[in-house]
């Protein structure tokens, strides 16, 4: 005995149907969730450009997101093609009155977001500048076996 209908000449039985649109209900928005793009070179590029950093200042693709590095510390996240700084009292008081603080990525702490910024190559160098000097040396990574 066959359980549920079959297709048969062209004709979708009941089941199917329900089934059907039990997964478009269930998927159809879908892509409304999705909120993220990845980041794309050129803005990044464009931020590494804006940046001078006396110390070693680098980028690392994670996820089709970047972290920048200064010094081997990571001072910011660009996901979305925003810039995001980490938080720290320093940076705070320098930002001052125009701070805005967005998670990076959904569940992430809050940073600071930086938007109007960003063409200030010698506010935003100091800023990584600021928080890179606050931030705590890395830890040291352990050795495989």
């Amino acid at each position: 005995m066959q359980t549920g209908a079959t297709i048969t000449g062209g004709a979708i039985g009941y089941p199917e149907i329900y089934r059907f649109n039990w997964i478009w209900e269930k998927f159809a928005n879908f892509n409304d969730k999705i909120t993220s793009m990845a980041s794309s070179k050129a803005f990044v590029d464009f931020i590494l450009e804006q940046i001078s950093f006396n110390g070693l200042l680098d980028h690392r693709k994670m996820f089709g997101e970047y972290a920048l590095y200064a010094d081997g510390k990571v001072v910011a996240l660009i996901c979305d093609n925003k810039l995001y700084i980490k938080q720290t009292p320093e940076g705070r008081s320098f930002i001052g009155a125009a701070l805005q603080e967005a998670p990076a990525y959904p569940g992430a702490k809050n940073s600071f977001l930086i938007e109007e910024g960003l063409e200030d190559r010698d506010w935003l160098s100091q800023l990584i500048a600021i928080t890179a000097e606050a931030l705590p040396e890395p830890k040291p990574k352990k050795k495989k076996a």
